[in-house]
């Protein structure tokens, strides 16, 4: 499964004639992605065919969040929930790392027509491992982005490997993003127990933000992910 970083609707039509199985709807994407415009959203979903996942964060300084920005989330989870996307991309943390979820379970409500990814902030809590399984009492969660043991993942393929197989013992699929390149997707692909990828700079013109999705990088992604077996959407 190859979930690809879209932020606007051109980057939308490329990548479902790519290949693509998920987009995931951002705005500003220099900044980790933030919470992309309605409007927007509306446009692609009218344009593809394709699962989206939206992501919900008011800002990029840090993952816990005051009881009035939470109830912005939770307004702004509740209307692209009418959208009828796929799922929405959040987490929320206390300033200790910590899974803050009296604030998780009011987003959670806002969202129960959809699915909910627990993004990148779980990179921050004090062990992921024990935070999954935390978050795998809420069965609105059924996967987790992370950029897990990528910086050096030939050195720590069990310990991935070990992640992911425990993850799915929980009923969580991880998806696996933040560093995804053809090197990274062809080794992992081939020796791991990853079955979902997120990309996003390293199929953008020159890797950068401020250009469009390059169609020769993103087939080239998606014949890596087909050449050995057919990815399964999770």
């Amino acid at each position: 499964m190859l979930e690809v970083i879209a932020t606007s609707l051109n980057d939308a039509l490329i990548a479902q004639k790519c290949g693509a199985d998920r987009l995931e709807i951002v705005s500003h994407p220099e900044c980790g992605g933030l919470t992309p415009d309605m409007e927007l959203v509306r446009e692609i979903s009218q344009a593809v065919n394709l699962p989206l996942a939206i992501m919900i964060r008011p800002h990029p300084h840090h993952f816990f969040y005051d009881d009035e920005e939470i109830q912005a989330m939770a307004r702004d989870i509740y209307q692209f929930s009418m959208l009828g996307v796929e799922s929405i991309v959040s987490g929320v943390l206390e300033k200790n790392g910590d899974i803050a979820k009296q604030k998780l379970e009011e987003l959670l409500k806002a969202s129960s027509s959809c699915n909910f990814v627990f993004h990148r902030a779980i990179e921050q809590t004090p062990e992921i491992l024990t935070s999954i399984e935390k978050l795998s009492s809420y069965p609105i969660i059924r996967r987790i982005l992370t950029n897990y043991r990528i910086k050096d993942f030939h050195g720590e393929l069990d310990k991935l490997n070990s992640l992911i197989n425990s993850t799915e013992q929980l009923g969580i699929t991880t998806v696996l993003g933040g560093g995804i390149n053809e090197e990274t997707l062809d080794f992992l692909h081939q020796n791991s127990a990853v079955k979902a990828f997120h990309v996003g700079s390293a199929v953008r013109v020159n890797g950068r933000w401020d250009e469009n999705i390059d169609p020769e990088k993103l087939t080239r992604l998606v014949k890596i992910l087909d050449k050995n077996q057919a990815h399964d959407i999770v």
